[in-house]
């Protein structure tokens, strides 16, 4: 359910111009362009009761149940603006929250911090370290005749091609 997350604001923050990458990227950073490094801190996952169950759905002419699960999360945004360009990150925590209006409706942010900006010693750029609040809305089916269980889906998920 992380992952779907972390896709989440990494769309978004992609499609609102925001150069984004998830933590601990395979590549590493670019340094001489400031970016968002996106991961989860931690979730808590809530059941809505009566073991979850939502109700039933009509999927491609079939019965599905339907079940679903809130989460808490906090998500980890750390802003990194090159040596020298410090000011560069009001903008950048700026273009971020102006970001949180294109997540999908099962993604509802409820606060962004930001900490302070310091020196990052590991990648000779400046990091400031913010947390998004969230609450996170799953939802999960299974087939009447037996326990085949899709996979969980990030309620209102929008795609880029969505967006255009």
């Amino acid at each position: 359910m992380t992952a779907a997350v972390i896709h989440a604001v990494l769309n978004a923050l992609s499609i609102a111009g925001v150069n984004a990458v998830a933590r601990f990227p395979d590549a590493g950073l670019d340094r001489k362009a400031a970016v968002v490094a996106v991961g989860v801190r931690s979730g808590t996952l809530e059941s809505p009761g009566y073991g979850s169950y939502l109700g039933e759905q009509l999927e491609n002419g079939e019965w599905t149940e339907l079940y679903g699960w809130k989460t808490q999360v906090t998500v980890l945004l750390d802003l990194y603006v090159p040596a020298g360009q410090a000011d560069a990150c009001e903008t950048l925590f700026s273009a971020v929250g102006g970001a949180l209006h294109g997540l999908p409706s099962g993604l509802r942010p409820q606060r962004l911090t930001r900490g302070e900006l310091a020196p990052d010693r590991d990648t000779g750029m400046f990091r400031c370290p913010c947390t998004l609040e969230c609450a996170a809305f799953f939802t999960r089916t299974a087939r009447e005749e037996g326990t085949v269980w899709s996979d969980f889906v990030l309620r209102g998920e929008i795609t880029s091609n969505e967006r255009e």
